[in-house]
Order: structure tokens, then C-alpha cells, then sequence
């Protein structure tokens, strides 16, 4: 059994294969228990070969942008092994549409050529795709053309597979923008510190002025456009398909808010205090302002970095010509909540051990008390903090794609004069892990298996160590092992981006 998942560990990032190994050294299970743990890793194993199973090319699915001169493409994909009956290819606009038609009939090649908008495709088309290529003709983001709309409606309608690969090409901002996108950039980066791009690093930016002081960070990011943006359009991606559209998914769900989140009014009067703003009084000597600060600051200001994404998009929005790059975000309304107010309600809850208790349900509290083993640590590397629980229990609902840096490249180049940045991830729902779990109600009598939660743990692990630097990762904190104390315990991150091509086209 051990080599089995061993080697499935191998094949896969995202699956179990420590417990055996752990198991025996931390808990000196009897016999009878590892029996159990046994028998609950064989259904494991089945579940996760049923999920994910194995195909062929002939059975992958393939959506392209194809331009005028569809072949191109086409031809390479045949060539790979992928049938033309398994294909659809996407042009707007009418003359090159046209010019699509005659290569495609001048060819003999009769794939399915829609004649429409990406995104209303998306919307309208009920179909799911193993690879999708998308060129989105612009930066990340902008407002002209939109390129937030089209992934938000990919994510939304999941019509990328539950692993599938997506190729993203986003263009260079043009130099009179770089100011809104240094600004944009520092809002992002700023409440980061473990996925802050090296190049700031390496300039002896300090990412805890950063995190208080953007302008600070600005002055950085200013002289680095092209290498933050570089970095930037990784990580805000990953963000947008992980976190963002899944959050906005369970916002959007009356009846599952119901469940997690307190009533209305109480969770209001713990968002107000989470982001209050220091109070003084104006006869206050210095230590009672230094004592009202800490007193009155809600966590939110005090400690943005536990609330990367949140505090992003709440400075963000402030600034006019940032809303209209994020306005897909945060535009309109979540049955009634605003998109803002719901992004940080979410890492608020995530984060209730920072004092939110009042935030959540009393379900999801009853399922946090009867939560981990180890709750308490002294078992594994890391102590489970309640973030793995929620996200778990949003998971469910939420179907979040989670990036593999290890199958995942990233590519720069000219166009014509234009620098382009191409990114070729491969993302994964998960399945295998969050339909393994039974609805909240049933966590705490379900967690009273030792042997599920091992699995759970495990699943977890290997999750969490693909992009494991990533402040917003869901589920940050949850190594069993330390780095390197066994051949599997490794972090897996974003390579660099290839730009060799780019050299070669810019000296040729």
C-alpha cells in the first residue's frame, strides 16, 4: 500500500501519500487502528481514480481563439492526437471570421467555428473544455478591450475541466499607463510579503513598511514595471480562479450563507469593529493615544497581510481609475451584498481566530470545535489553524481551481513592438479531496474518524504545497512535515518566466 500511493504521489501533486510514513513515527497507531487507516485509504485511492481517471488525446476537449488562419493551430493540435470533432474555434469579428471559413474549407478541415463573443460563448455554450486557449488582445486588467470579463466567465461557468489546462496571453501596459498600473500593482503586492516578486526584494523594498505604506512600495514598482507586471499577471490570475470567482460563488448563495455566516446584524457589527479606524481625542497624552490606537484599530488595519486580497480590493476601489479596471469584481451586487463587503466577510472568516467568532454560524462554530486532531499541534509540522476547515466546507460549494506550478509555464515575447506575457497553467478542481467530505452538519460526527481526518491532512498537504508561498493561498498552514525531512516534503512555485524567445526576436 505504501508504494502504491507513493507512486501515485509521484504521477500527481495532489494526492495522498505521507500518512503511512507519518502515521507510524507521530502516533504509534495499534495495529487494529492502522487497519482502519488502511481500509480508508483504499476508498480514498478508488474515489480518486473514479475523479480523475486517465485519458487519452483523442478524448481531451480543445476551445481556441483561431484569428483568421485557424490552421495553424489545428494542425498541431491533430497532430498531438487530438480529434477534429473535439475542437471549437471562436472569431468575432466578421472579415476575419470570413477569412477563417475559406482556410478551414480550402483545407478539408470541418471543425466547429463559432462566429461570436468569447465570453457570451462561455455564458451560452454548455460544454466543458480540457484545454483553453485565450488571447485576451490587452493587459491585465483593463477596461478597453475588458479582459477581466472573459476569465471571471470562464471561472463562473467553469468551462475549464476539473483538470484541464488554461493558456492565458495578456499584453505589456502601453508606457503612458504605467502609472495606474504601478499603483494597481502596489495595492496588490502591498499587504503580501512571501509572493512579493523577487526584483523588490532584490532593491531592498521591506514588505512590512509596504504592507501600511503604498506609496512606499510605488516608488519601487515604478522602476520595475515590466518585471512586477510580469510577476503580477501569475499571481492576480491565480487569485481571480482560486479565490475570488469561488467566493463570489458562495456569496452569491442566500441559503449557504445562511448556514456559515452569523445573522446579518451581528456580522455587521463584527465587520465594523474588524475594520474600525484608531480613535484619539485631542487631550490625550502620547501613551493614551499608543494605548487607544491598539484598542480601538480593528485587525483589518492592524494586520493587512492576513487579508491580502480583501485589503486589495478595498484600497483598490478607492482609487476611480483602478474600479474601472476591477469594476467585474466589484461591480453590481451578491444577493444583495456588495462584492467588496463580501471579499472581506470571507477572509474574515477565515481568519476568526484573529477574533471574528462572531462572524460565523453556529453550525460552522460546532464544526470548528469538533475540528482536527492535532488542534492543538505537537503532531504534525504545522498546528491547523481554522482556515482549513472553512475553506474545506466553502470548497464544497465554491469549485476552486487550484494552480500545479510543476505542469504550469510561463512564456514572454514581441509581437510586432508589443511585449506579450503568456502563461500555460495547469489548474485543478480537486475534487478527489472536497467531495470527500459531507456537508456541515455532518463534520463533527464525521471528524470523529481518526482515519478520515489523516486523509483530509494528508489531501491538504499536498495541496497546499503547490504555490506554497502565496499569501492567499486557502489553505496556507497545512504541512504535515517540515522541508525535506521526507523525499516528498517540497514546495512547488512558478518557475521563472521563459523569455529566451523574446531575446532572440528582439536581437534578430
Amino acid at each position: 500500500m505504501e508504494k502504491i500511493l507513493s507512486d501515485q504521489c509521484d504521477r500527481s501533486g495532489h494526492t495522498v501519500a505521507f500518512f503511512l510514513v507519518i502515521v507510524p513515527k507521530k502516533l504509534d497507531f495499534p495495529q487494529a487502528h492502522m487497519e482502519d487507516v488502511h481500509s480508508e485509504a483504499v476508498q480514498w485511492m478508488s474515489f480518486y481514480s473514479a475523479q480523475i481517471g486517465s485519458r487519452a488525446p483523442s478524448d481531451l476537449k480543445v476551445l481556441y481563439l483561431c484569428g483568421p488562419e485557424p490552421i495553424n493551430d489545428l494542425d498541431i493540435f491533430i497532430s498531438l492526437g487530438i480529434i477534429p470533432q473535439n475542437i471549437w474555434a471562436v472569431e468575432n469579428q466578421r472579415s476575419l471570421y470570413k477569412h477563417a471559413i475559406d482556410q478551414l474549407q480550402n483545407h478539408n478541415s470541418y471543425i466547429r467555428i463559432h462566429h461570436g463573443n468569447l465570453e457570451r460563448f462561455f455564458n451560452t455554450v454548455n460544454d466543458r473544455f480540457d484545454i483553453i486557449y485565450v488571447d485576451a488582445c490587452g493587459p491585465l486588467p483593463s477596461s478597453k478591450p475588458n479582459t477581466l470579463r472573459l476569465p471571471i466567465s470562464m471561472a463562473e461557468n467553469e468551462r475549464l475541466a476539473p483538470l484541464g489546462v488554461l493558456i492565458t496571453n495578456f499584453a505589456e501596459p502601453g508606457s503612458q499607463d504605467y502609472d495606474r498600473y504601478a499603483d494597481l500593482m502596489s495595492q496588490y503586492f502591498a499587504p503580501r510579503y512571501t509572493d512579493f516578486p523577487n526584483v523588490l526584494f532584490e532593491d531592498g523594498v521591506d514588505p512590512e513598511i509596504a504592507k501600511y505604506d503604498v506609496d512606499y512600495l510605488k516608488r519601487y514598482v515604478s522602476r520595475r514595471i515590466t518585471d512586477v507586471y510580469s510577476e503580477f499577471i501569475t499571481h492576480f490570475f491565480v487569485d481571480l480562479v482560486r479565490n475570488i470567482v469561488p467566493c463570489r460563488r458562495i456569496f452569491a448563495n442566500l441559503e449557504i450563507r445562511r448556514k456559515y455566516f452569523a445573522e446579518p446584524q451581528v456580522l455587521k457589527k463584527v465587520k465594523s469593529k474588524a475594520i474600525a479606524s484608531p480613535k484619539f481625542n485631542s487631550d490625550m497624552t502620547p501613551q493614551e493615544k499608543i494605548a487607544s490606537f491598539f484598542e480601538t484599530i480593528g485587525d483589518f488595519h492592524l494586520n493587512p497581510s492576513s487579508y491580502p486580497i480583501a485589503t486589495f480590493i478595498q484600497r483598490a476601489s478607492k482609487l476611480p481609475y483602478l474600479r474601472r479596471f476591477l469594476e467585474p469584481i466589484i461591480g453590481g451586487n451578491l444577493d444583495g451584498t456588495d462584492p467588496v463587503d463580501a471579499l472581506l466577510t470571507i477572509e474574515l472568516i477565515e481568519h476568526m481566530i484573529e477574533g471574528h467568532w462572531g462572524a460565523i454560524s453556529s453550525e460552522m462554530l460546532m464544526a470548528v470545535q469538533q475540528s482536527w486532531i492535532d488542534k492543538n499541534g505537537g503532531l504534525f509540522c504545522d498546528v491547523p489553524m481554522p482556515n482549513l476547515l472553512v475553506n474545506s466546507l466553502f470548497g464544497i460549494y465554491s469549485h476552486p481551481y487550484f494552480p500545479n506550478p510543476v505542469g504550469s509555464k510561463r512564456i514572454a515575447y514581441i509581437a510586432k513592438s508589443t511585449r506579450m506575457y503568456t502563461d500555460c497553467f495547469l489548474f485543478d478542481q480537486c475534487r478527489y479531496y472536497f467531495d470527500f467530505w459531507p456537508t456541515i452538519d455532518l463534520v463533527p460526527a464525521r471528524f470523529q474518524s481518526l482515519s478520515f481526518q489523516l486523509i483530509l491532512r494528508t489531501c491538504l498537504d499536498r495541496i497546499g504545497r503547490h504555490d506554497w508561498n502565496s499569501t492567499s493561498h486557502p489553505f496556507r498552514g497545512a504541512a504535515l512535515v517540515g522541508f525535506d525531512d521526507i523525499t516528498s516534503a517540497k514546495k512547488y512555485e512558478f518557475e521563472e518566466r521563459y523569455e529566451e524567445i523574446f531575446h532572440e526576436l528582439k536581437d534578430g
